[in-house]
């Protein structure tokens, strides 16, 4: 081999330089970095959105005012009202289809839940008549003070909803996952399945309008309804749902009507997303019966305001 040959070969060897990667540490870094900026315009945007909204509440009533009654401070402890209201047509007044009393309680983080039937005799306005009546007759206010006399608690805080408004929310977390009972014949104008699949906003809502199929009427459905909500929220509350959190928050906004204030909530959030899936549901208890013609449901005293105080105990009424 000559020399210049040699020498050639060397100067490429030299030459030859190994390719320097760009660390993993680095990237990683980077790509964490951007994660949490993300995560930081994501939190902010929300608190902005919450501000905003709760600012719109600012002027709504506070039930039995004029009693002196104030709202009362969202700690670690909260209840509300759930009112669904039917819209029975444009010449008539909205009546309550649905009542609910949700508490969170922080403390023993889980969910407590009392199902008040439309058909309950209570006094409204002086008069025996049903408890979703009191909608058609004086709106969220006249509901909320029948109730706080219904069963001696300080309840202070409420949610409208709609059908539209459950059609929104089913929509926005994506479905909701449920074994609808074989049991069920829907009617042709119900648009429902039965059996183990995901319910879109629709069929939902079909599904806890039904009242045909249970033998023991509204009763079944209110009933049917504690069992969906649960399994609602259950999934709702599911790491998987967090990123669907804005679009469930919108839905919320757009379509119901309420008086909590959602900044003051934010706290209790790690708590629902730890532990708050456990949802204990139950009904008033009472039983049906005829009085003039008229079908109500009739609670039992005693047993309504034992259950009552075990639920709601930090609110009921000296």
């Amino acid at each position: 081999m000559r020399r210049d040959d040699t020498e050639s070969i060397d100067v490429g060897r030299v030459r030859e330089e190994p390719v320097r990667k760009t660390p993993r540490k680095s990237c990683l870094g980077r790509g964490l970095k951007l994660v949490l900026l993300a995560l930081l315009i994501v939190i902010v945007a929300t608190l902005i959105f919450l501000a905003l909204w709760d600012r719109e509440k600012r002027d709504l009533p506070v039930p039995e005012a004029e009693s002196g009654n104030t709202l009362r401070p969202i700690e670690d402890d909260v209840l509300v009202l759930l009112a669904g209201v039917d819209d029975t047509g444009a010449r008539q007044a909205k009546r309550s289809d649905t009542l609910m009393l949700l508490r969170y309680d922080g403390k023993e983080g889980r969910f407590v839940g009392l199902s008040i039937p439309r058909d309950t005799r209570v006094m409204i306005q002086g008069e025996k008549d049903k408890i979703n009546h009191a909608y058609a007759y004086g709106g969220i206010e006249l509901t909320m003070r029948t109730i706080r006399h219904f069963l001696g608690i300080d309840l202070d805080y409420y949610m409208i909803v709609d059908y539209e408004t459950v059609r929104a929310i089913v929509d926005a977390m994506g479905g909701v996952r449920y074994d609808v009972p074989e049991t069920l014949t829907p009617r042709p104008a119900e648009q429902f399945e039965t059996g183990d699949h995901v319910l879109d906003g629709a069929e939902a809502l079909a599904f806890l309008r039904h009242r045909k199929s249970y033998a023991m009427g509204d009763i079944g459905r209110v009933a049917a309804q504690q069992d969906f909500f649960k399994t609602m929220a259950k999934q709702l509350l599911s790491p998987m749902k967090v990123p669907r959190y804005p679009f469930v928050l919108q839905a919320i906004r757009k379509n119901a009507k309420t008086n909590l204030p959602a900044v003051s909530l934010l706290p209790m959030v790690p708590s629902f997303l730890h532990q708050g899936k456990a949802l204990d549901m139950e009904t008033v208890p009472g039983e049906g019966r005829m009085i003039d013609g008229v079908s109500y449901y009739v609670a039992y005293p005693e047993e309504t305001l034992e259950l009552v105080d075990e639920l709601f105990g930090p609110y009921v009424e000296e």
